[in-house]
């Protein structure tokens, strides 16, 4: 199941790179980085406050700058920068952030829902609006007997940060705190943190 659902995200953070979007931030594509892009139609109006995102280099394939070029001049972005280690940060309308935003949170909640009709002992999946919360609610004796008990945490939380990303959060700030939650007596019976937190 973790494959399959670490392709989903992939699959699904390429066709969100067409609408990314992120929370308001520090400006991180300078003028001497940044491309300059000459809008097709339905220009960005400039005078307007613009947010970044960076979508590291894992998630972008292949993408060559000719295609990178096309896709932000298309989709009527302000600019995009390669950087070096290459991750790739776009600058977009806060319209644009909370249009794709949207489709994002979506995207992730679509995720959880199949996770959930894959195993009948998950009865749901709820989580905080930032997808830093996350509740898995289960008929514990049938679902501890499973796979998924030892599995599905991983890619919760790959679809939790891939919202978080969306959002602007830094990647060393990610975090996903999961609850597993007893269905029958209404108790937290296990919880975890991703990443792990490492003991000094």
């Amino acid at each position: 199941m973790t494959l399959l659902f670490r392709t989903a995200v992939f699959g699904a953070s390429l066709l969100l790179l067409t609408g990314c979007a992120a929370n308001t931030l520090e400006s991180s594509v300078s003028p001497s980085t940044a491309e300059a892009i000459a809008p097709t139609s339905n220009p960005v109006d400039e005078t307007l406050e613009t947010v970044d995102i960076t979508i590291p280099a894992s998630l972008l394939g292949d993408l060559t700058d000719d295609e990178l070029y096309q896709m932000v001049a298309d989709q009527g972005y302000v600019g995009y920068a390669r950087n070096p280690d290459g991750s790739v940060t776009y600058r977009m309308s806060l319209a644009k952030r909370d249009e794709t935003l949207q489709s994002a949170a979506m995207s992730v909640e679509g995720a959880f829902a199949a996770m959930a009709s894959s195993e009948p002992s998950i009865l749901a999946i709820t989580h905080s609006d930032d997808f830093r919360s996350i509740t898995i609610e289960v008929n514990q004796e049938a679902f501890e007997a499973t796979d998924s008990a030892s599995l599905i945490g991983v890619d919760v939380a790959l679809s939790a940060t891939f919202y978080q990303m969306y959002d602007g959060v830094a990647a060393q700030d990610y975090l996903a705190k999961i609850d597993y939650l007893d269905a029958d007596s209404q108790v937290v019976y296990r919880s975890e943190t991703f990443p792990p937190k490492v003991a000094n």
